[in-house]
C-alpha cells in the first residue's frame, strides 16, 4: 500500500469505538494464558522503568491480569538490574513473562538482549514474551536472535499483530508462536465508567525514534500533544533516580521501595493520561496506545501510522 493512499484511508476512515470487541480481545488474552499459568508462580520481567505511558498501560495490564487469576508473582525486574536478576533464582516452575509491547527487534537492544539473558539464564523454565510488535532494521540480527529463540524448548512468543507473526513465522517455529492482542485490553473493564468529551479532538504525536518520516515532512509538531507534556520535571527525576537505583544499588531493601514506588508514580500517571483523554470525544494519534487508551475510553480515533506500520497492523489484525 503506497503512502498516499493510507494517509487518505486514515484521514477518512476514523475508528469507532467497539467495547464488546475489546472485550472479546481481553477475553482470548484469558482463554490462551490463563491455562498456561494455573498452579505455578510467574516473574514478571522486562517491566518499564521509563516514561512511556503506553509502556506504563501494558504494565498495568499484566499487573492486573496477575490479580485477576489469582497468580502468585515472585518478582518483577526491570531489564536495567541485571545484577539483581543474575543473583536471585526463580524455581524450574516458575514461568518468566516478560513485558509486551513494541521493543521487539534491534531499535531497542536493552530490551532484546535482556530477552536473551533470560533464555539463557532459564534453560528449564516456560518463558512467555507477551504480545509485541515485531520490527527490525536489519534481517540479519534476526536470523540470529531466531536460533536463540528456536534453542529454548519452553518458549512461546506473542505477537501482537498479524505482520509481526508472519514475519517472526520466517524463521522460528510456529509452535513457538502466537497471535494476542495488547496486554493493556485487561484493563477494559476498569476503565469501563465514560464519559462524553467536549467537541473537541486531541491532537497526539509522537516526538521520538519511531516518528514517521511523513509526519516529520508533512506536519507542524508544535502544539501536538505526547505522553511527556502531562508529566511535571519531579516525576521525571524520579523515575531517572528509580532507574538509577535500579542498575547500581546493591541493597535488597532499597530495590523493594523502589518497585513499590515505580507502581505508585505509574497508577498516578496512568490516572492522568485517562483524565486528559476524557477532555475530549476524539484522537487523532500516531502512537499505538494512544489509540488503545482512547478506545478503552469510547473515543473515536482517527489513526496514523509511526515509522513502521505499527498502528496499521494493529488496526488490522484486531479491529
Amino acid at each position: 500500500m503506497n503512502n498516499n493512499n493510507q494517509t487518505d484511508r486514515e484521514t477518512l476512515l476514523p475508528i469507532v469505538p467497539n467495547l464488546a470487541n475489546l472485550q472479546m480481545q481481553h477475553q482470548l488474552i484469558k482463554d490462551t494464558l490463563y491455562p498456561m499459568l494455573a498452579g505455578n508462580p510467574v516473574a514478571h520481567l522486562d517491566f518499564p522503568c521509563y516514561l512511556n505511558i503506553g509502556d506504563l498501560l501494558i504494565d498495568a495490564g499484566i499487573s492486573q491480569f496477575i490479580l485477576d487469576h489469582k497468580i502468585e508473582c515472585l518478582g518483577r525486574y526491570c531489564a536495567l538490574e541485571t545484577r539483581f536478576f543474575q543473583r536471585d533464582r526463580f524455581p524450574v516452575e516458575t514461568t518468566l513473562l516478560l513485558q509486551g509491547g513494541g521493543n521487539f527487534g534491534d531499535l531497542y537492544p536493552l530490551h532484546n538482549n535482556f530477552r536473551k539473558l533470560v533464555l539463557e539464564q532459564y534453560p528449564e523454565n516456560n518463558i512467555i514474551f507477551l504480545p509485541q510488535s515485531v520490527h527490525y532494521r536489519n534481517d540479519n540480527h534476526f536470523y540470529s536472535d531466531a536460533e536463540a529463540f528456536n534453542r529454548h524448548a519452553k518458549l512461546l512468543i506473542c505477537a501482537r499483530d498479524q505482520v509481526s507473526y508472519d514475519y517472526l513465522a520466517q524463521r522460528i517455529t510456529t509452535d513457538k508462536l502466537c497471535l494476542l492482542p495488547d496486554m493493556a485490553l485487561c484493563i477494559v473493564d476498569i476503565l469501563a465508567k465514560r464519559k462524553p468529551g467536549i467537541e473537541k479532538k486531541l491532537i497526539f504525536r509522537r516526538r521520538d525514534i519511531e516518528v514517521s518520516q511523513e509526519a516529520l515532512r508533512g506536519e507542524n509538531l508544535i502544539g501536538s500533544f505526547d505522553w511527556e507534556d502531562i508529566i511535571t520535571e519531579k516525576e521525571k527525576k524520579q523515575m531517572r533516580r528509580y532507574a538509577s537505583l535500579l542498575r547500581k544499588s546493591k541493597w535488597r531493601l532499597i530495590r523493594n521501595i523502589v518497585i513499590y514506588k515505580h507502581r505508585m508514580l505509574r497508577d498516578q500517571l496512568i490516572q492522568r493520561a485517562v483524565q486528559h483523554f476524557l477532555k475530549y470525544n476524539a484522537v487523532d494519534t500516531d502512537r499505538l496506545h494512544g489509540l488503545i487508551l482512547a478506545q478503552l475510553l469510547n473515543r473515536s480515533v482517527i489513526m496514523r501510522d509511526n515509522s513502521y506500520n505499527k498502528l496499521s497492523n494493529y488496526v488490522e489484525t484486531w479491529l
